[in-house]
């Protein structure tokens, strides 16, 4: 990538790194993190047929569900290698574009797109916006994702699936693995007080996080709502 031109997400075109232009493109649109919490295999999915729905699924929600776009931020062995054919846009770290994925550079599979990413705070999320912005890490696919659709112009972002534990780790059976060696619940404990600041600024610019997440501790300071109603609300203001 262009170390002399800042932009969020970058692809390659076979010869050099290409700025990809979403930013503020999906004002009129509610978006909807899809997270592979335990409550994830209760919802109906035909709820997102509706229109004015965008999901973002983030790391091991797939291949269980194909969503819009999907982001994840770890190296390409922790993902199925049927990803890289699905033909949904896939947003990964902009580090690993030359990390071999059956003998195949990364950059060069179709629709996968590189987050220039740094490392900061909450307050990073609402101040790095603009055209030029780079995403903020925060260890954390999650945080890096809403910054992505705070970037993208989505004025309405839902929660579905963000159960931050409970009584089992993922909707799936995968195996649980420790982040920059912390453990799984003080990671998951982070991301919920991050997110509990991102929406105290949120709400100042005009921006409303809301939880589909019944069982969630997100829900003690975002409102609630099932993601039928969600999805009814989101059609209607859609047009």
């Amino acid at each position: 990538m262009n170390a002399n031109f800042v932009n969020m997400l970058w692809k390659w075109n076979g010869y050099a790194w290409q700025p990809i232009n979403e930013h503020a493109e999906f004002v009129n649109m509610d978006a909807y993190i899809c997270a592979p919490g335990p409550e994830f295999s209760k919802y109906d999915l035909s709820a997102f047929d509706r229109r004015g729905t965008f999901t973002l699924g983030l790391n091991s929600v797939y291949p269980y569900f194909k969503p819009d776009m999907w982001i994840g931020m770890d190296k390409a062995k922790s993902h199925p290698k049927e990803l890289w054919g699905e033909s949904f846009p896939k947003i990964v770290r902009g580090t690993f574009g030359n990390e071999l994925i059956n003998d195949r550079p990364w950059k060069e599979y179709p629709r996968v797109y590189f987050i220039r990413a740094k490392d900061g705070n909450p307050e990073d999320l609402m101040n790095n916006v603009g055209p030029n912005a780079e995403c903020v890490w925060m260890r954390s696919t999650m945080i890096s994702g809403i910054h992505l659709l705070f970037w993208m112009g989505y004025k309405r972002i839902h929660f579905v699936g963000t159960n931050f534990g409970g009584g089992k780790d993922y909707f799936h059976d995968a195996p649980v693995s420790k982040q920059d060696g912390v453990s799984k619940k003080s990671f998951l404990d982070k991301q919920v007080e991050y997110l509990r600041k991102i929406n105290k600024i949120a709400v100042l610019r005009g921006i409303e996080l809301i939880s589909c997440t019944e069982d969630s501790p997100i829900n003690e300071f975002l409102p609630f709502k099932t993601l039928d109603i969600s999805t009814q609300e989101s059609e209607l203001r859609y047009g």
